[in-house]
This record gives structure tokens, C-alpha cells and sequence, in this order.
């Protein structure tokens, strides 16, 4: 009799996550009709899709292909590289370490790991907590080069000796800069505090719980049958794995992930199982941030990035969402928390980053409309004309900006302002909305504007920074500064480097130390990379990356004649 009632109990329980509710054909079919459009669009080989409402499935499929040579259709069990999806269950395990009471999100890291240093470039180590590191606002650098991609990658812990090597690139708390070796860290917190490895303790934790079954931040023969292939333009790509698993390695299926997505829409619990408080999880889905100007339309909770008032999701309740991009591989996630609407789009090409947002987007929009009866408000786009400088606006704004990692000297023309980025000239013409449209000029005299980009400067605290608005989201692009004139010592590296111990899939191989305009500029390139940042010298030995936000503040260190730049040691390479 007992075992009749387990077997009936799992029988209602196994019907629950079966869908109530009915898609309609007609839904699936314009569904299907804008994936096949926009695949075919961006060359974009195999893609599968997972549709949640409530508690319930509401609908998977999958499209194209994971191997074209056996000709293997993609489904909902193929496995992805999720990217920066992982984040959310990396932060999720540290969620569960602070209900247990072995965290403190506000405690310096200091706390947990006390052998843990980093370079201060002038501000205060002990202000990067668990929490900054959450929310992107840790300071650390935003990405590791050394070993980024490799066959054979280091241990998560050797996270620790490279940041012995890093400075802070800004302030903690102030500037919200993606971090991947942030989580990374994480990752090895949850190692430490848990005493279990990474891995172990997420599938313990969480896969498992969550009957993610074939889902693993690493393929083995257990699940190798179900990875999909990468490709680039409908061909067959190579990728190796990441170093940062905690950050970018999740590997798994539209279906397995949208347990994941049932569990935050229904207060932490999947199946029965806690996996987080309902307060933890309100907490995650709560902006962090506070009060900062310089977060200007970010909304950052917990790892997820928050879209309510004034977004395009505000008709709907708001949104909670992760995108995740490798090489090849790219991934959305978004959930409605107040229609309990969960999205996911995973891909298998290097062209579907586009893709995997766009096909969300259709989804949820349709969802939205079927299930909630709310349609998207449409899209306005402002009427947009150019006006004269009437004010005599320009000349105050002609100077020195960061834009990234780059450095743009912008001189005040009569109708506009000027620069040229990487040779191209580019003009800023002010607008009937009071920003800045920009055009590019070809042949230096076509002008050509890009309306749907406008261009914003704000002074904030008596510094002037250079925003940019796409729709409803403005974000911090730059700021206005003077770098200082290249050094005696920083002309003398002038030359071409390579890295010593890189390899095929290195993202930086080889860098150009040069002088350009005064400036001192630093050249790089690599696997699938190839990019262009100006130098701050600031001592006779070191310098850092200009700019503000991602990619920006990273050391760079003159060590006798060879360089370093994120943890990686350039050898000159001699003139034959």
C-alpha cells in the first residue's frame, strides 16, 4: 500500500509540470515562421526554445541542427554552453551559503578568504563584498586573458595568485563594470565555504534538485551524446572549454533550464523541493544598486539584471533576464515574475547572440498577449531633427573622452562636434531632443546619421560623462579626461610582442606597444580578437586602460623587456 501511494504521489507530481494550459497552433506556427526567418537571416545553424508559465512546460522544440555531418537534429535535451547564464547558478549556490549563515553579503571577501589581495590603485580593497560581486561592482578587472579559453584549463582557485597580479580598474560600489573573474571568485567561495568542489556542490545543490540531470559545467561521457556542435556560417567550429566555469561553463537543454525558471517563478521551490527561501529569491529579483546616478538605467538585483519602470517590459510586470555568450554558443533567459512567463533561447553559432535576444523577445511579447491579454505597447521612435548650437553648447564639450577603451580628442565645429575613432571621422550633431545624434562620415563628406543611436552628456558630481540611449536604456559609454603625454620610459617598449606560453585558442596573442598622438596606445590581438586601447601611465613601470566600464582600468606592467597584461608575459619580438 505504501508503495502504491509513492507511485501515485509521483504519478500527480510528473502530470503537474505537464502543461494545463494549451499553446494554440496558431501561436506556434508565427512562432516557428520568426525562428526560421531570423536563422536564416544570421546563418544560424541549430537553436532550441523552452516556454514556461506558472509550474507548468509550456512548450519546448528545437530547430536546425547540432551535427550537420550525422545530420542530428537539435531538441529540447541538446546541450548549449549557457555562457554568462551560469551566473545566476552561481550566485543562486551563494544565496544558499548565506541562508545557512555562512556568508554575509556585505562582509569584505577579506573575511573569507584572507589571503586574497589585489593591487589597490588608490582605493579601498576592503569595500569588495559579496554583494559587489553580485552586482558587477567589485572593481576587479573585467575579464582574464590568460588561459580565457584552453583545452586544458587551470583550476578555479588559481583565480587567487592571478588577481595578486591585477589592481582594482575602479572604485568599489561606484561604477558597474561586468566582471567575469567576479564570479569566477564566487565560484571558488562556494568551493571554500562549502569544503565541497564547485562542481560537486552545484550538482548536489541545485542540478540535481532541479532534475537537471544531463547538465554539468563540464562534458563527460555522460552527456556527450547530447552537446551540440558549434558553428560559424553553417560550418562546423572548434571551441574549447572556459577557465571561468562559475561564470560562463553551464552546460544545458531548454527543457533542464526551464526547471530553473519554474523554480524562481514559484518562490524558490521546483517540484516540492526548497531550493531558495521565498525572501532570498525576493531579494535576488530586488535592485542592489541604490540611489547611484552612474547607474543611470541599469537595474541590477542579485545577478540579475532587472527591467521595470520605464523599460519595455513595464507593461508586463517587469523582467528579470541573463544573456550568456561564448565564442559560438549564446543564450537568453528572461522571466516575467508578476505573468509567471519564463523565456529561454539557446543557440549553437557565433552569428546567433542576435538570435537568441530576438526570438525571447517574439516569444514572451506573444506570451504576454496570449496567456495575460497585454499587448506591447508599440515601439515610438521619436521624430528626430537637427537643430543649431544656439546655446554654444559645443565648445564646452570639445575635449578629451574615454569611449571603452579608447581615447577621442572632440573638437567644436560649427554645427557639430568632431573626432575620429580608429580613423573614421564620426560628428555628434545636436538634436530637438537635446542629445546628440552621431554620423559617420564617408569619403569626409557623406554624412551618414545614425538616428536610432543618440549620444547624451551629463555632468554628474562636477565630471562630465558621455552616455549612450537606445530606446528606454541609457548606460555609461565614457567620460571626459586628459591622459597624461606618453613617458620616457613607456616610448622606450615601443615594439611588437608576443605572448610566451599562448596557443591556438589564446584570445590575446600578440600586442604593439606605439605612441600615437602623444598618447601612448597599446594594439592586440588573438583568437577571433583583435582591438585597440590607450594607455594612462602611472609610474615609470606601469599604466592602465582608459575609460570607464567594461575592459577598462586593466593593468599593464613593463617587467625589464618584456610586458605584462592580464596574466599574461609578452616577449619582444626582435626585427629580422
Amino acid at each position: 500500500m505504501r508503495n502504491f501511494i509513492c507511485i501515485s504521489v509521483m504519478v500527480c507530481f510528473s502530470m503537474s509540470l505537464i502543461a494545463q494550459t494549451t499553446v494554440p497552433d496558431e501561436f506556434k506556427t508565427k512562432i516557428r515562421t520568426f525562428v526560421a526567418q531570423e536563422m536564416k537571416k544570421n546563418k544560424v545553424t541549430g537553436l532550441s526554445i523552452a516556454l514556461v508559465k506558472g509550474n507548468e512546460v509550456l512548450w519546448t522544440e528545437g530547430f536546425g541542427y547540432a551535427n550537420l555531418i550525422n545530420q542530428k537534429k537539435c531538441d529540447d535535451s541538446t546541450l548549449y554552453r549557457a555562457g554568462s547564464v551560469s551566473k545566476l547558478f552561481t550566485a543562486t549556490a551563494i544565496m544558499q551559503l548565506v541562508e545557512a549563515g555562512k556568508l554575509n553579503l556585505d562582509a569584505p571577501i577579506t573575511e573569507v578568504i584572507p589571503e586574497f589581495s589585489i593591487g589597490s590603485n588608490g582605493y579601498d580593497v576592503n569595500k569588495i563584498t559579496i554583494r559587489r560581486l553580485l552586482t558587477h561592482k567589485s572593481g576587479l578587472p573585467s575579464d582574464v586573458f590568460r588561459g580565457l579559453f584552453d583545452p586544458t584549463p587551470d583550476p578555479i582557485d588559481s583565480i587567487i595568485p592571478y588577481l595578486k597580479n591585477e589592481n582594482l580598474t575602479n572604485d568599489p560600489g561606484t561604477i558597474f563594470s561586468y566582471s567575469n573573474p567576479g564570479f569566477t571568485l564566487l565560484g571558488y567561495i562556494v568551493q571554500r565555504v562549502s569544503g565541497m568542489p564547485f562542481e560537486a556542490y552545484m550538482e548536489e545543490n541545485i542540478l540535481t534538485p532541479l532534475e537537471m540531470n544531463n547538465s554539468a559545467f563540464t562534458i563527460s561521457d555522460k552527456n556527450r551524446d547530447y552537446f551540440s556542435d558549434g558553428f560559424t556560417k553553417n560550418k562546423t567550429s572548434e571551441e574549447p572549454v572556459l577557465f571561468e566555469l562559475p561564470a560562463g561553463l553551464l552546460h544545458t537543454s531548454s527543457i533542464e533550464i526551464s526547471h530553473f525558471m519554474i523554480m524562481v517563478l514559484n518562490n524558490g521551490t521546483y517540484a516540492g523541493k526548497q531550493i531558495l527561501k521565498e525572501e532570498t529569491l525576493r531579494q535576488m529579483l530586488t535592485v542592489q544598486t541604490g540611489d547611484n546616478k552612474l547607474d543611470f538605467s541599469l537595474r541590477m538585483g542579485l545577478s540579475w539584471f532587472l527591467h521595470d519602470k520605464n523599460s519595455e517590459w513595464e507593461y508586463a510586470g517587469g523582467a528579470a533576464e541573463h544573456g550568456g555568450d561564448t565564442y559560438l554558443y549564446h543564450t537568453q533567459l528572461t522571466v516575467l515574475p508578476e505573468a509567471k512567463i519564463g523565456v529561454v533561447v539557446l543557440t549553437n553559432s557565433t552569428s546567433g547572440v542576435g538570435v537568441a535576444r530576438s526570438v525571447t523577445k517574439e516569444i514572451l511579447q506573444k506570451a504576454v498577449e496570449q496567456f495575460e491579454n497585454k499587448k506591447a505597447p508599440e515601439e515610438k521612435t521619436p521624430e528626430i531633427w537637427f537643430e543649431k548650437d544656439t546655446a554654444n553648447l559645443l565648445p564646452k564639450l570639445a575635449g578629451g573622452y574615454t569611449m571603452g577603451p579608447d581615447y577621442l580628442e572632440f573638437t567644436a565645429r560649427e554645427k557639430f562636434l568632431f573626432t575620429k575613432q580608429q580613423g573614421i571621422p564620426l560628428c555628434f550633431i545636436p538634436n530637438n531632443l537635446g542629445t546628440y545624434t552621431p554620423a559617420v562620415r564617408l569619403l569626409g563628406f557623406i554624412r551618414i546619421p545614425l538616428k536610432k543611436q543618440q549620444i547624451h552628456f551629463k555632468q554628474i558630481g562636477g565630471q562630465m560623462y558621455m552616455t549612450y540611449i537606445s530606446g528606454k536604456d541609457t548606460s555609461l559609454l565614457g567620460l571626459r579626461t586628459e591622459v597624461p603625454a606618453a613617458t620616457p620610459e613607456w616610448k622606450a617598449m615601443a615594439g611588437n610582442y608576443e605572448g610566451i606560453d599562448t596557443h591556438e585558442f589564446s584570445v590575446v596573442k600578440k600586442i604593439t606597444i606605439k605612441e600615437a598622438n602623444g598618447k601612448i596606445q597599446m594594439l592586440f590581438s588573438g583568437w577571433n580578437i583583435r582591438g585597440k586601447a590607450t594607455l594612462i601611465p602611472q609610474n615609470t613601470t606601469q599604466a592602465a586602460i582608459v575609460g570607464v566600464g567594461r575592459q577598462t582600468g586593466s593593468v599593464v606592467k613593463i617587467l625589464g623587456d618584456n610586458i605584462y597584461f592580464s596574466g599574461i608575459i609578452f616577449k619582444k619580438i626582435e626585427k629580422k
